[in-house]
């Protein structure tokens, strides 16, 4: 079973988190506060010498770093990775689209929401291509997808 080391308020590990939940596919969450300094104590610098969550434990002393590339190879085998040569290049050139383009400004407005001005609890949508996911955190819940709409 994998094990996905992951930040509550972080773009890049609730993508690993939804693709992880949309294949269904059977793992283990290790809350990291990396405002703490968790992701910078020698244990998880053994992990990931970049001190950067997400991070998956593929198995016992393997370990798979940046979102794009855990998402790649969840992907593997899934309707998630097309099976042609030039589909998979397009969808590697959206998701450079995305860490490139996006993420650096929408990840950072996303995570500052949650930390400063929302405090403790928030409500986040998340709008893709085609769909928006509406999130729930309360301290005394598990994050929740509410659900997917189309827009």
């Amino acid at each position: 079973m994998y094990k996905l080391y992951s930040m509550q308020r972080s773009g890049n590990s609730y993508k690993v988190r939804l693709a992880l939940a949309l294949l269904e596919t059977p793992h283990r969450v290790v809350e990291i506060d990396i405002l703490k300094g968790e992701s910078r104590t020698p244990e998880f610098l053994a992990r990931n010498p970049r001190g950067q969550v997400p991070l998956l434990e593929i198995e016992d002393g393997h370990y798979l770093a940046e979102s794009n590339a855990i998402l790649w190879y969840l992907a593997n085998d899934t309707p998630l990775r097309p099976g042609d040569r030039l589909g998979r290049a397009e969808a590697l050139q959206w998701m450079f689209f995305e860490q490139h383009a996006l993420e650096p400004n929408i990840g950072a407005a996303y995570f500052w929401l949650a930390l400063v001005l929302l405090g403790v609890g928030w409500n986040f949508g998340f709008i893709g291509a085609t769909t928006m996911v509406t999130m729930t955190y309360r301290p005394s819940e598990k994050n929740k997808v509410q659900g997917f709409h189309d827009v």
